[in-house]
Order: structure tokens, then sequence, then C-alpha cells
């Protein structure tokens, strides 16, 4: 499981053993300098009103909950006026290598695309004129762009255009 996708399933826990409803604009994401974790979340901040608690408070509770919850998590703090910064152990890390090996050149890949078509066309380096950076940088994008896509469950084709018209 993901870094993200474990916090979101514990501070959903959390919350939800706190007696309230998860909230819509939480937002869970690494923060700006990486000395505060490696994942901080708002939604004691954005919960607090509804709440009616403090939401330096309401993070503290929830804080504590994640300390209890899950072997994988280092440390959690609380930043003012209410985030929650969480840094996860080397070993959660360190388990994503054997995930790595185990899915071989799967590994990255997604069904977002759910098979939706797709056509990617890019041109050739041009045979009639001063070739310069920008004409293999379209190549170069093109196929890439193409097979990312593929890779993220779009059925693409793509068309490489060879441009020999002309002088």
């Amino acid at each position: 499981m993901r870094a993200s996708e474990l916090l979101l399933s514990l501070l959903q826990q959390a919350v939800a053993e706190l007696g309230h409803a998860w909230p819509d604009k939480s937002v869970i994401e690494p923060p700006k300098d990486k000395q505060f974790g490696d994942l901080a979340a708002n939604c004691a901040l954005v919960l607090s009103k509804a709440a009616g608690q403090n939401p330096r408070q309401l993070a503290e509770a929830l804080a504590e909950k994640l300390r209890c919850e899950h072997e994988h998590i280092a440390k959690v703090e609380v930043a003012d006026p209410g985030f929650l910064n969480v840094t996860f152990t080397p070993a959660f890390w360190q388990s994503y290598i054997s995930r790595v090996e185990a899915k071989g050149d799967a590994f990255g890949s997604s069904r977002a695309g759910k098979g939706e078509k797709a056509q990617v066309e890019f041109v050739s380096a041009n045979p009639t004129g001063p070739l310069h950076i920008g004409h293999g940088r379209g190549a170069a994008v093109g196929d890439s762009l193409a097979r990312i896509m593929r890779c993220a469950g779009y059925e693409v084709s793509s068309e490489y255009y060879i441009n020999d018209a002309g002088l």
C-alpha cells in the first residue's frame, strides 16, 4: 500500500473513532520542507469547525491514535495551527523493493485509462532542412507520451510522421 493511501486509511479510521465524519476538503501531501516528515495532513484544521474543537487539540487526538495504530509510523508531530506531520519507518520504505521486484516490468502501470482510445501524433526529424535539438525532442517526447499512456491503461495508436516533402 502506498504511503498516502495508508495514511488516509488510518486517519479516516481515527476520525471515525472520534465520532466525526471525514472532511471532504482534507489534503494529504508531502510537506514543502522534508524536515517535517514524509507526509502532512490538514484534516484537523478542516474538521475543527464542524467538530467544535480547537484544531491543535483535535490534531493531538488524531496524532495519538496514529502513534498507536501502525508499526510503520515512526513519528507523528503536530504543527500549528493543527497540521499532522507523519514520518514512516525505514522498514516501510524498504518494503517497496519487494513490491517493485514482484511486479517487474508492470510496476507503475495502472488501469486509469480504462481502455479509452487515444491517438498521439508526432513528427520525425525534418530531413528537408537543417536539424536542431527540437526535431529529436519532438520524436522522443511523442514516443514517450504514447508509452506512458499505454502503461496507464489507454489504447494508444501513435503516428510518426516522416516529413520528407519539400526541398
